[in-house]
């Protein structure tokens, strides 16, 4: 049998032709192209002759349940590609099962299941382009020094080595500009040193991981000379450096990834709001209840210990404040008054917020 072509399409092995054509639309947003079949034996003869970057596995075939199949793809010339094990139910068990046997992650089927699914495909995929880089600087290391160098220095990513005594020996330019130390200095310290005290713990949690396989991923907290503290995803891979058991880490600073996903988070959360705000109005209920129901939602998302709603009438170019909270306290008798020249009164006129930044001085 000839050796599998590689290819970049993901293989989707989902017996629901139905979810699989959403699976397939959502995942072209993204620039994704995908093969799908229904059952375990097509996808065993489909990857007789191609080597997908991803795999899609449905754990309940019609022919074979996920294990089943996983285990039948282990005795592939190349081994089984990278997969994500997908489910109409969740069980614990079975998950667990699975990731011990390779499974990049675990996803249900439930209703936030297609919104979620291609940020579970580029983490798994930004994974796997770490490891092979890993790859890539561990055979560096094994085939010349000079073309390890080379590598090693050239690649954007921090790259540390420690040795087994979690002492730094080896270190790229990349990394001195991330955490702003000189060489000396660098590999002065420990891979403790650099983790933020509060991750130190979860850090070691992945130790049996990293023995097991001899690579692991994770998230952290890391800290930079200064003191600055700033969000990492590491991953290790253990190695032979210059005859001795070592471990090279590749660090990538998330800031950015992490931003965008509390900025993602945010919108979910007004989204929320807004759909809970269009209920309660949907209810028909008194408007004083209705500015309670505002001002309640308001606070699911921001501090509401300091605010007021302001209520304009247009008619009589009156500005009323049926709620208005200091500092926690909520105020009953606030007067209301002609349209002026206020900050309220700007914002009525503008017909838009205006942003104050927090360090400007009255």
């Amino acid at each position: 049998m000839s050796n599998p072509s590689m290819t970049e399409t993901i293989l989707l092995i989902e017996d629901d032709v139905g979810v699989a054509e959403l699976v397939r639309e959502t995942l072209a947003v993204e620039g994704k192209q995908i093969t799908h079949v229904t059952t375990g034996k097509a996808a065993c003869e489909w990857l007789e002759h191609h080597y997908p970057p991803l795999i899609l596995m449905d754990y309940s075939l019609p022919d074979m349940s996920g294990l089943e199949l996983v285990e039948l793809l282990a005795a592939l010339p190349n081994g089984i590609p990278p997969f994500i094990v997908t489910t109409g139910s969740g069980d614990e068990r079975v998950a667990v099962m699975m990731m011990k046997r390779g499974a990049r992650d675990y996803v249900i089927k439930d209703l936030n299941f297609l919104d979620g699914l291609p940020l579970v495909v580029a983490q798994v995929q930004k994974q796997i382009a770490t490891e092979q880089q890993l790859a890539q600087a561990e055979k560096a290391l094994r085939e010349s020094q000079q073309s390890y160098r080379q590598l090693f220095e050239s690649i954007g990513d921090a790259i540390i080595v420690y040795n087994e005594q979690s002492q730094l020996v080896d270190c790229n330019p990349a990394a001195l500009t991330m955490y702003g130390y000189s060489r000396q200095a660098f590999l002065a310290l420990t891979g403790v040193d650099l983790i933020h005290p509060d991750y130190l713990l979860k850090m070691s949690e992945h130790l049996p991981t990293l023995l097991a396989h001899q690579v692991a991923i994770a998230e952290s907290l890391h800290r930079r000379q200064d003191g600055t503290v700033f969000p990492v995803e590491v991953s290790v891979r253990q190695i032979d450096y210059h005859g001795e058991d070592a471990f090279l880490t590749v660090v990538r600073d998330i800031t950015e990834r992490k931003r965008t996903e509390d900025e993602a988070i945010q919108k979910n959360k007004q989204l929320t709001m807004l759909n809970r705000l269009g209920q309660a109005l949907n209810k028909l209920a008194a408007p004083a209840e209705i500015l309670e129901r505002i001002s309640d939602l308001i606070g699911q998302i921001f501090d509401n210990r300091n605010l007021y709603i302001a209520l304009y009438d247009e008619a009589t170019n009156y500005v009323s404040f049926p709620i208005y909270t200091v500092a926690g306290e909520r105020k009953n008798s606030v007067a209301g008054r002609p349209l002026s020249n206020g900050l309220t009164e700007s914002v009525i006129r503008a017909r838009a917020p205006i942003l104050i930044l927090d360090h400007v001085n009255e």
